[in-house]
């Protein structure tokens, strides 16, 4: 399950999660136009394309934000709130997380319809 929010900074997080306790996303600015992104928030070259991935299960909380990978916007609607594509990414560890694991996310999909904070 997908669940969007925009209008924060300008971006539209797209993030889901299960059941285990694992939520995985990523970030595309609200202006974002078909093509595909390299994504690298560790080095802060692009911070408005990145992905994150995230467990909270008691056992190895923790997680990543994303080294390498791409996003691939495959269309985009501003006027109807629609966007989809594709992502993959590796992460590094966060600053400050308790675990230093690497986590591979891939076969990333999205085809959502979002909603903006100015709609409420």
């Amino acid at each position: 399950v997908l669940v969007p929010d925009a209008g924060i900074a300008g971006l539209i997080t797209i993030s889901g999660n299960n059941n285990d306790g694992e939520t995985v996303g990523i970030t595309v600015p609200q202006n974002a136009v078909p093509g595909t992104y390299m994504v690298d928030f560790l080095s802060q070259v692009n911070t408005n394309y990145g992905g994150f991935y995230q467990v909270s299960d008691n056992v190895d909380d923790g997680g990543g934000i994303s080294a390498s990978g791409s996003i691939t916007i495959t269309a985009h609607n501003p006027n109807n709130k629609t966007i989809s594509g594709t992502f993959n990414f590796v992460t590094g560890p966060s600053p400050g997380a308790p675990i230093s694991d690497v986590f591979d996310i891939t076969d990333g999909v999205f085809d959502l319809t979002y909603i903006s904070t100015d709609d409420f």
